[in-house]
């Protein structure tokens, strides 16, 4: 596995029943056209693999395959993964509710010339669990007018998040400096993808391989130096990126698109950025010195000592959307 981005299931109240409910999951995406460690040609097999974050579901193993004792080395099985993105540079969860497991992740494919790719989304439906193989129950889906860009930035994450609410996936295009906002539940089926993507799961009519088209999508911010890492504040107002170009986070405000503030970091190369769900803080991976990086808030932010992150929508412009609802 060559992993460059991971995301997990952060929703704890799904409303799905215990049996199907996939909270605390995670998928990592791997950047690896599968060629044996130089040796052979590549296959162009891997995908994003999914794991289950819980120990008490027997997915944790020793060297030997056996139960993972406290003194020694453990290593997860994977719940179920798919293979229709060898070269994934980004992963995102979404939140959405309306599928039985909960289990839709879209990605960040640089498959073909590795600069260039597309966006994919990944319904994982029932994982497998593990020791199976079985792969015949997922749906992915292409999405080939949605071209993003890495190019030949020493790049290896893009960065990804679904918005919960307003159902906007945001992602980057690291060499064109873009950040996309694309309608997650928009687009229509197109055709089937097994023509011209000949390499998928599995060939039986369950899984579902499709091009869909007339995705609804536009620029969020331009002009970016090599973005890579987004996260979203807790209260899902603001969007966070990370701009390697400039060892600099630039925050958004999501409802206007407005830069709200910037703050440097030191840090030259950063990667992947989250922010925890308790503590607040944000966390980045910086590939220069690989470390990971805690940026712990100064206090509560207000418009006293934050004059810089007060929202540009007005009150007048948000009655008349409401109203317009």
């Amino acid at each position: 596995i060559n992993a460059t981005a991971l995301s997990f299931n952060t929703i704890a109240d799904s409303g799905r029943s215990e049996s199907q409910d996939t909270f605390n999951y995670w998928a990592v995406c791997n950047n690896n056209r599968n060629t044996y460690m130089d040796t052979k040609e590549a296959n162009l097999f891997m995908g994003p693999t999914l794991y289950d974050s819980n120990p008490a579901n027997l997915n944790l193993v020793n060297r030997a395959g056996k139960e993972c004792a406290r003194n020694e080395p453990c290593y997860f099985l994977h719940s179920d993964m798919l293979h229709e993105s060898p070269a994934c540079i980004g992963i995102a969860h979404d939140p959405e509710l309306r599928t039985g497991y909960g289990t839709v992740y879209w990605a960040f494919d640089t498959s073909g010339d590795l600069k260039t790719g597309q966006l994919v989304r990944f319904d994982f439906r029932q994982p497998h669990g593990p020791g199976s193989m079985d792969h015949s129950t997922a749906a992915v889906r292409r999405y080939p007018e949605m071209k993003l860009n890495k190019g030949d930035l020493n790049t290896v994450h893009a960065g990804m998040v679904v918005h919960p609410t307003n159902r906007i996936l945001y992602v980057v295009s690291p060499e064109e400096g873009i950040i996309w906002a694309v309608g997650a539940d928009t687009g229509k089926y197109s055709r089937t993808a097994r023509d011209e993507y000949p390499i998928y799961s599995n060939k039986l009519p369950s899984f579902e391989y499709s091009i869909y088209e007339c995705v609804q999508r536009r620029v969020f911010a331009d002009n970016l130096e090599s973005p890579t890492g987004l996260s979203l504040s807790n209260d899902g107002t603001k969007l966070f990126v990370a701009e390697s170009g400039t060892s600099k986070i630039k925050i958004f405000e999501v409802e206007s698109g407005a830069l709200l503030n910037e703050m440097a970091t030191g840090y030259e190369n950063i990667r992947g950025m989250a922010i925890s769900p308790i503590t607040n803080k944000i966390h980045f991976v910086d590939a220069e010195r690989n470390e990971l990086v805690a940026v712990e808030p100064s206090g509560a932010c207000s418009e006293e000592n934050e004059p810089g992150l007060t929202s540009r929508v007005s009150k007048s412009f948000l009655d008349e959307q409401e109203n317009a609802r």
